[in-house]
C-alpha cells in the first residue's frame, strides 16, 4: 500500500489521504491502522486519532 510508503518517508498528508481511501473501501483498516507498526510514528497525531477512531 502507498500507505506504508508515505509513513516510511514521514509524509503525513498523503499517508492520511490513503488510509482515508482505505477505511472508506474497508472499515477494518480503522482498527487495523492503531496496530500496524508501520503507522507507530502517527499513533499519537491528532489527525490520525481523528481519522481512526471508533
Amino acid at each position: 500500500m502507498r500507505l506504508y510508503i508515505y509513513s516510511v518517508i514521514r509524509n503525513k498528508k498523503e499517508m492520511l489521504m490513503n488510509l482515508k481511501k482505505a477505511i472508506e473501501l474497508n472499515p477494518i483498516y480503522k482498527r487495523q491502522a492503531k496496530n500496524m507498526h508501520e503507522l507507530e510514528y502517527y499513533w499519537d497525531d491528532p489527525d490520525f486519532i481523528e481519522l481512526t477512531k471508533e
